[in-house]
């Protein structure tokens, strides 16, 4: 039988595995002793970074309340030309800017206007607006109207705002704040209209888009658009009308009484789209020119219009609101019998005449017509009612 050989059983310098689990038991003892049980855990790792914002949500910036604009708004990238509208403001602290399509037309009727207007959406949102256009389209000026339920038309004083890229295809406006250049104000909900000075076939033509902006459900009622200054209106008497010089070609009262002006009229009638052109061009109009005759009156407050032409007996004489909105204005007025050249439109109700742009038209006892243009401006309202009677 072959002899038996001992085998040793492993000391304390034994195996590899031995050893490995003789250091790990020391190593959680050290631990053990060395953690603050108990204590304040530890700080989380911080997290992942966030996705990059896009540039059409860019946070609200820190300011007092109201509305703001940031160029950054309408993106990185400029728009192809195009006919659209970029309605541009805020939801809660994301912006938003985005393109509606348009197709701009000539000045309709109200009933028209609210028919076809573009929705801008809710009123607390809306900041500013863009306008694109296609290229090789001139655009010379931009004028805003709002028509509040119930009352005149109103002008809106515009500003023009920053654009965050260099076209000349793309414009973006917001309200002038109390006629403030550094300041916007809020879009009161109702209907609009967006006028655009261009061009047609070579002539000054007026391009009109009707807009709508939404109410806010949560904001209740909306505050004015302006508010206007407060004072006396003004008595009108057929008498007070007598105090026209013979010879005056064109006649305005006002709450400060009677403005006699010597404006040549002009004999052949003018479009809304060269008398706007007109009223941007002043003062470096010749006389000479051709569009002198289309040049405007500017007036705020007017109670009545009138003529006193010299030696030409006036048969009728029309008072007519271009824009927005066409319409006959005004009752005719002939303060004296025995002055036939002395005839008068006064405004409706002893209101002021709202604001707009007019034709005065009077028609000569020989046949001829004569024309006068008038821009009534911002604040034509803002007057309580002349007193008085007719």
């Amino acid at each position: 039988m072959a002899s038996l050989q001992r085998v040793p059983t492993p000391g304390p310098g034994g195996t590899a595995w031995g050893t490995f689990l003789a250091s790990a038991v020391g190593l959680f003892l050290v631990l053990a002793v060395l953690k603050p049980w108990g204590g304040e855990p530890a700080p989380a790792a911080p997290p992942a970074p966030a996705t990059p914002v896009r540039a059409d949500t860019t946070a609200a910036p820190t300011r007092a309340p109201g509305p703001h604009y940031r160029p950054n708004l309408l993106g990185r990238f400029p728009p192809a030309p195009a006919w659209e509208v970029w309605p541009t403001g805020w939801v809660v602290h994301f912006g938003f800017s985005g393109p509606l399509a348009i197709v701009p037309q000539h000045p309709s009727t109200l009933a028209d206007l609210a028919s076809g207007a573009v929705p801008l959406g809710p009123a607390d949102q809306l900041v500013a607006l863009g306008i694109n256009r296609p290229a090789g389209v001139p655009l010379r000026d931009i004028r805003l109207w709002r028509f509040p339920d119930g009352r005149p038309p109103l002008r809106l004083p515009l500003v023009r705002l920053e654009l965050p890229w260099q076209v000349d295809t793309f414009e973006v406006v917001g309200l002038r704040r109390h006629l403030a250049e550094d300041d916007i104000a809020g879009w009161p909900p109702g209907l609009y209209r967006l006028d655009l000075l261009s061009e047609d076939a070579g002539r000054p033509a007026v391009l009109a888009v009707p807009l709508h902006v939404a109410e806010d459900p949560s904001a209740g009622r909306q505050p004015p658009i302006r508010v206007g200054p407060s004072g006396p209106g003004w008595t009108f008497t057929p008498a007070g009308l007598l105090a026209a010089e013979p010879g005056t070609d064109l006649l305005t009262y006002g709450p400060d009484g009677l403005i006699s002006r010597a404006v040549t009229a002009a004999r052949e009638r003018c479009s809304a789209a060269q008398i706007w052109q007109a009223s941007l061009a002043r003062p470096s109009v010749p006389s000479e020119a051709p569009l002198a005759a289309c040049l405007p009156v500017s007036v705020r407050r007017v109670f009545a219009v009138g003529t006193d032409l010299a030696g030409g007996e006036v048969r009728e004489l029309k008072l007519v609101r271009l824009e927005p909105v066409e319409a006959p204005v005004g009752e005719l007025l002939r303060p004296d019998p025995r002055r036939p050249e002395f005839v008068v439109v006064v405004a409706p109700d002893g209101r002021p005449f709202a604001e707009g742009t007019y034709e005065l038209r009077a028609t000569l006892a020989d046949g001829a017509v004569r024309y006068w243009y008038l821009e009534v401006g911002p604040g034509a309202a803002d007057i309580p009612p002349a007193g008085g009677t007719h």
